[in-house]
C-alpha cells in the first residue's frame, strides 16, 4: 500500500498487540472486491472487520484526489497510517481484520518495472496473505466486459501473466522473511476455507489438535491390547523410520522440474508454526484432494522402513504393554499409508500434518507436548526415536533419548552441532543408534554412547525368561563368598562382607549389563577428565528386600551412588509413584531359595510397571530357583524377562533358619530368633 523506497526507512511503529489480519492481494480484475464481498456475506460479521485498503487510504488522505496528487513520501505516510489505523481497530474491538490491498501498479512503460507499493509497516501489521491467482485470459475477459470501472486499463493475457508472475515471486519472498503465511488462490470460494484455517490454527490450538489423536490412539491401543501399555515407543518418521525424506519424494513427484519449495521457505523463515502453517498450505496448492491423495500414495510405495523397525514394530504389535506411535512434521497421510503397507497402521498410529481443516500442524514443540502428555496424563515411561534438530525438543522430554544416526550423506547436515550444544548445556542424555552398524557416529562416542536396538532396555518387555550371570568360577568369588559362609563371622562384620559382594556385582556386572557412559569429573591435577556412571544412574532404582537384603544393598549403591534407594519389607512397600519416570529397578536379596519372595516382588514390580527393566542381585542363589518351572519363572508367566546376577549358583537345597539363617547373622539375632 505504498512505495517500495521505504523499505530502509524506519516505519511507523504499530501496536504492541499483534491481531490476526489476511490481507488479500492481486492484480487489478483479479477480484479481491468480489472476493471480499462473498467473505462478508457467509462469515459472522461480530468477529471479522472487513475493510478496503483504498477506501482506508483515502479517508486518511482527505480523499482520493488529495492522495493522487501527493508526493511519493506523502503517500508513503497515508499508507502506513492507514494499515496502523486498520490494525488498531481491529485491536480494539477484537475482531479478526481481511484488508483488500495492493502489492504493486502496472506503469505504463512497456519496459518498465513494475511500481510496488507494498511498505514496511503493511509486512509489520499482515500475520496472513491471500493472493487471488486467477488465470490471466479470465482476468482480460473480466476487465474488457467491466462497463462499471471504464477507467481501468486494459492489458493483454500475456502482460497480465507477467504481472502476476513477478507479484507471486516478490509477495512470497516477503512474507517468507517476514513471517507471513502465504497463500495461493484461484477462485475466491476457497478463501472462507482459509479464513477459518488461519482464524483457528495457532499453536495451542493444533497442541490440542495433535493431544486429541495420541488420546484416540491410546483407547484404540488399549482396545487392541485389551491393557493398558507402560511404555510408548515415539518414533520419527523422516531420516529415522526411514532413511528416506518423504518431502523431498513428494516434491519430485509433484514438482518434478522445479526445486523444492519447503527448502526456501525453511532457509528463510526458519522453523516456526508460521513456517510449519505455510508448508502445509504449500502442499495444499500442488491440486485437488483426489491428486494429493495419489501423490501420497506414491510417495509411500517409495518408502523403505528399516527392517530393524519393522522387526521391532511387529513385537511391539504382540507384546501387551508395550506400544508405538509416529509423530512426524511430515505429512500425516503419507506415514499413513507406509505403515498400512506394511500392516501396522492397527497397532501404529500416527501424529501428523495435513491440509485439512480437521489435521493438526506438527512443530518441534508439539512432538515435546506429545511426549509429556503421554507422560504425566497417561503415566507412561516414552522413549523417543530421532534424527535432527527438530527431534531435539522431544529428544529432550524423554525418559529414553535414542539419536537415529543414518549415512553420511542422508543425515541432518545441522544435527550434530546443534545435540553437541543440547548435551554440553545439560539439557539432553542420549545415546545413538547407527544405521547400518558400520555408519561413521555423531559426536565422540564418550558423549553420545552407541547402542544397539536390540540392547535396548525394552527390549526387555518383549521377550521371556529370565537371563542369569554368575560369578561362581571366578577366583574373586571364591575370596568373596568365604566370609559369608563362615560361622564365625557375623554383626558388623558379615554385613561388612556382603556390602563388599554387592559393590563387586555392581562393578562386575550391572555396569557391563546395563551399560555405562562418560561423564566429567574434576581432576586431582587441576581442570576436568572424563570419568563414567552407570547409564541412566539417576532414574535407577535400588530396592533391599529387608532384612537380609540391605547390606548388599548398600553395596550397589556404593557403586551406583546417584540411584534412588528403597527399603521393602513386603511387596506392596513399593508404590507407583516411586517407580514413575524411572528406567530400572534392582531387586536386591542376600539369598535366594526356592524364588518364591523374588517372584512376589517381581509379580508385584510387573504390575505397577510391566515395561520397567528388572535386574535381581544376590548373593547365592538355589539351582532349584533357575530351573524350567520354578516359581520365580511362573511369576514371569505373561509378563517380560528379568536378569539375575548372583555371585555364586549353589546346588544346596538347605534353606536357613534360626541360627543358620542369613538375617538372624546379619543383624546379631541369631540367639533372639531360636
Amino acid at each position: 500500500m505504498a512505495d517500495t523506497r521505504s523499505a530502509n526507512e524506519k516505519p511507523l511503529h504499530p501496536p504492541p498487540v499483534k491481531p490476526m489480519i489476511i490481507g488479500v492481494f492481486g492484480v487489478t480484475g483479479s477480484g479481491k472486491t468480489t472476493l471480499m464481498h462473498n467473505l462478508e456475506a457467509s462469515m459472522n460479521l461480530s468477529k471479522i472487520a472487513f475493510f478496503e485498503g483504498s477506501e482506508v487510504v483515502a479517508r486518511h488522505a482527505g480523499g482520493l484526489q488529495t492522495f493522487k496528487s501527493s508526493n511519493e513520501g506523502e503517500k508513503l505516510a497515508i499508507r502506513e497510517a492507514a494499515i496502523i489505523s486498520i490494525q488498531q481497530d481491529c485491536i480494539d474491538t477484537k475482531r479478526l481484520g481481511i484488508v483488500t490491498g495492493h502489492f504493486s501498479f502496472w506503469r505504463e512503460e512497456a519496459d518498465a518495472d513494475l511500481e510496488e507499493v507494498i511498505t514496511n509497516a503493511d509486512l509489520n501489521v499482515y500475520t496472513h496473505v491471500l493472493y487471488l491467482d486467477p488465470p490471466a485470459d479470465v482476468i482480460e475477459k473480466r476487465v474488457e466486459n467491466d462497463t462499471n470501472r471504464p477507467e481501468r486499463r486494459r492489458l493483454s493475457a500475456a502482460q497480465i501473466r507477467r504481472w502476476q508472475d513477478s507479484e507471486k515471486k516478490k509477495l512470497r519472498k516477503l512474507c517468507y522473511k517476514n513471517g507471513i503465511v502465504f497463500s495461493l488462490i484461484q477462485e475466491t470460494c476457497a478463501a472462507s476455507y482459509l479464513v477459518k484455517r488461519f482464524y483457528v490454527h495457532n499453536e495451542e490450538y493444533d497442541k490440542i489438535m495433535a493431544i486429541g489423536r495420541v488420546i484416540e490412539a491410546m483407547s484404540s491401543l488399549v482396545g487392541l491390547k485389551r491393557t493398558k501399555p507402560d511404555a510408548m515407543l515415539v518414533i520419527d518418521g523422516d531420516k529415522t523410520l526411514a532413511a528416506e525424506d518423504t518431502g523431498e519424494l513428494f516434491w519430485k513427484q509433484a514438482m518434478s522440474d522445479q526445486p523444492d519449495p519447503l527448502q526456501a521457505l525453511f532457509r528463510t523463515a526458519g522453523y516456526s508454526h508460521t513456517s510449519f502453517h505455510q508448508a502445509i498450505l504449500l502442499y495444499r496448492d500442488v491440486g485437488d484432494e483426489e491428486y494429493f491423495d495419489a501423490i501420497c500414495s506414491t510417495v509411500a510405495s517409495q518408502v523403505t522402513v528399516r527392517p530393524e523397525f519393522i522387526n521391532l514394530l511387529q513385537m511391539v504389535a504382540k507384546a501387551p504393554h508395550i506400544g508405538a506411535i509416529v509423530v512426524t512434521c511430515g505429512l500425516r497421510l503419507i506415514w499413513q499409508k507406509v505403515l498400512t503397507n506394511l500392516g501396522l497402521s492397527e497397532i501404529v498410529r500416527v501424529v501428523g500434518s495435513g491440509p485439512e481443516l480437521s489435521d493438526c500442524i506438527v512443530t518441534p514443540r508439539i512432538k515435546a507436548d506429545v511426549v509429556k502428555h503421554l507422560q504425566e496424563s497417561h503415566n507412561m515411561y516414552v522413549w523417543v526415536f530421532g534424527d535432527s534438530p527438530l527431534d531435539l525438543p522431544m529428544l529432550k522430554q524423554a525418559d529414553q533419548a535414542l539419536v537415529v544416526v543414518g549415512e553420511q550423506q542422508k543425515r541432518s547436515k545441522s544435527m550434530e552441532v546443534e545435540l553437541k550444544h543440547a548435551i554440553d548445556d545439560g539439557d539432553l542424555r542420549a545415546r545413538q543408534i547407527l544405521f547400518p552398524g558400520n555408519a561413521s557416529p555423531l559426536l565422540d562416542t564418550s558423549k553420545l554412547p552407541i547402542v544397539q536396538l536390540v540392547d535396548l532396555g525394552f527390549m526387555q518387555a518383549l521377550k521371556c525368561g529370565i537371563q542369569t550371570k554368575d560369578a561362581t568360577t571366578r577366583t574373586a568369588a571364591k575370596l568373596l563368598m568365604t566370609p559369608t559362609r563362615d560361622a564365625t563371622v557375623s554383626g558388623p562384620a558379615l554385613r561388612k562382607a556382603h556390602r563388599k559382594v554387592g559393590w563387586y556385582l555392581a562393578t562386575e556386572f550391572l555396569s557391563d549389563l546395563l551399560g555405562v557412559q562418560e561423564i566429567q569429573i574434576r581432576h586431582v591435577q587441576g581442570g576436568s577428565t572424563n570419568g563414567y556412571c552407570l547409564v541412566d544412574e539417576s532414574s535407577t532404582t535400588i530396592i533391599a528386600v529387608m532384612r537380609g537384603g540391605e547390606p548388599m544393598a548398600f553395596g550397589v549403591s556404593d557403586a551406583f551412588p546417584q540411584s534412588a534407594f528403597l527399603h521393602a519389607h513386603k511387596p506392596e512397600d513399593i508404590e507407583l509413584q516411586q517407580l514413575k519416570r524411572q528406567s530400572t529397578v534392582i531387586l536386591v536379596d542376600s539369598v535366594v531359595n526356592n524364588g518364591e519372595t523374588m517372584a512376589d516382588f517381581v509379580q508385584h514390580l510387573r504390575k505397577l510397571r510391566p515395561t520397567i527393566r528388572i535386574v535381581v542381585v544376590t548373593g547365592v542363589v538355589q539351582a532349584d530357583g533357575l530351573r524350567p518351572g520354578a516359581l520365580l519363572e511362573w511369576a514371569l508367566v505373561g509378563y517380560s524377562s528379568i536378569d539375575l546376577v548372583t555371585l555364586r549358583i549353589s546346588q544346596n537345597k538347605y534353606t536357613g533358619r534360626g541360627g543358620t539363617d542369613t538375617g538372624a547373622r546379619l543383624f546379631n539375632t541369631t540367639r533372639l530368633e531360636e
